[in-house]
This record gives structure tokens, sequence and C-alpha cells, in this order.
């Protein structure tokens, strides 16, 4: 009979703990459910979220583009108007007086040529200063077209003006300088 009643408690145990592990199962899936339902949950929150996100983005973005495009527009526009040559600087009486000199230049080389085919000493020297004071003329009406046409040097009005009278001051100091000089000189020569 012992034996028995260990038997019964023995089985009761072993159901009794086999229907709290029942329990216990049916409890975690229950458990489970609600986490799974509360991820699903969280889950759905974070993608409206990122959907949020990625539209502020997407907005954030076009606009850092379309800044980039003014951006790149206004360097365009700015660098565009230091390659045109306003008509302050056109028209500005220094243009005329280097055209000036320039044209005396290449008359009064002729002359000093006449009368140093008079003297056959002195030609070969005043041809060669001559075709030097003509290679410069050249030279500074190069610099001057430069300085006067569109898109070719790219420099505000400012520093275009400064360069023009840089160039006013060469020309006067000593290109026209030298062959006044030069005239004046083998004019008394020759006389």
């Amino acid at each position: 009979m012992k034996q028995i009643i260990a038997f019964i408690s023995l089985v009761s145990l072993f159901l009794k703990g086999r229907s709290q592990t029942f329990a216990e199962w049916f409890e975690q899936n229950k458990t489970q459910l609600r986490y799974l339902r509360a991820q699903i949950i969280a889950l759905n929150e974070y993608d409206d979220a990122l959907e949020d996100g990625c539209a502020i983005a997407d907005t954030g973005l076009t606009r850092i583009a379309s800044d980039k495009a003014e951006d790149l527009r206004q360097q365009v526009q700015y660098f565009a108007t230091q390659s045109n040559v306003s008509i302050t600087i056109v028209a500005d009486n220094r243009v005329g007086a280097i055209l000036h000199m320039s044209t005396e230049t290449s008359r009064l080389t002729d002359r000093i040529r006449q009368i140093g085919s008079e003297s056959p000493l002195l030609k070969p020297s005043l041809d060669e200063l001559c075709d030097h004071l003509l290679d410069r003329c050249i030279s500074d009406l190069q610099t001057l077209t430069m300085l006067l046409q569109d898109g070719v040097i790219s420099l505000f009005d400012a520093k275009r003006l400064a360069r023009l009278q840089e160039l006013y001051e060469d020309v006067e100091e000593t290109t026209f300088t030298a062959i006044n000089t030069l005239v004046e000189v083998t004019t008394a020569s020759s006389n």
C-alpha cells in the first residue's frame, strides 16, 4: 500500500508539475504574442517616421540643389561682368591719346627714315631705332586692344582703368618721348 500511495503521489506530482508547465507554456505564447504586437506597432511607427524623414531629406536636398544652381548662376554672372568692357573705358580720353601717339610715332619714324637716308652712317642705327619703336608701338596697341575687347581679359572697370593708365604713361613717357627726342636730334644733325 505504501507503494501505491508513493506511486499515486509521484504521478500526482508529475501531473501537477506537467500542468504547471503547460500553463506556463500557454502563458509564454500569450506573452510572446503581446511582445510581437508591440514590436509590429513600433515598426509601423518607425516606418512612418522614416518616411517623414526621407520626405524632409528629399526637400532639403532639393533646396540644396536649387541653392547650388542659383550660386552657380550668380558666379557666372559675376565673372561675365568682368569680361565685358564698359562704355566708360571705351570712351576714356586716354584711349584716343594712345591711338594718336601711336599714329604720330608711325608718322615720325617715316620722317626719321627719310632724314637717315641722307646720311649713310646713321641710316642703320636709325632704322634699328625706328624698328624698335614701331615694335613697341605695335605691342602697346595690342595691349590696348586686349583691354578694350569683351571676353579677352577678365578685369573689373577699376583694374582696366588702372591698366589703361599704366599703358598711357608707358606710351607717353617711353615711346612718344623717345620718338620726339629722336626727331629733334636727327633734324638738328641733318641741318
